[in-house]
């Protein structure tokens, strides 16, 4: 799912996602990542761009991303 926020192209796929979940920015700085469940509860933290999904149970999560000057929420759905 590509998608242009604030001049900036973020691809996160694949989703549906049963494995790894990859991120794509153009930014150079580091990227933060949080990952909660459907009841907001933060499951995940990450600093890269490549996230194992594997040991999470199927369902609707939400990832956040945040640059030093932007943050990002994409829906992903764990198969």
């Amino acid at each position: 799912d590509e998608e242009l926020f604030n001049n900036e192209i973020i691809n996160i796929y694949p989703n549906p996602v049963s494995g790894m979940l990859y991120i794509e920015t153009a930014a150079t700085e580091k990227i933060a990542v949080n990952i909660y469940n459907v009841y907001g509860e933060l499951v995940h933290v990450a600093q890269g761009k490549e996230i194992a999904f594997a040991p999470y149970n199927k369902g609707v999560y939400f990832v956040v991303i945040k640059t030093a000057t932007e943050t990002y929420y994409k829906r992903i759905v764990k198969i």
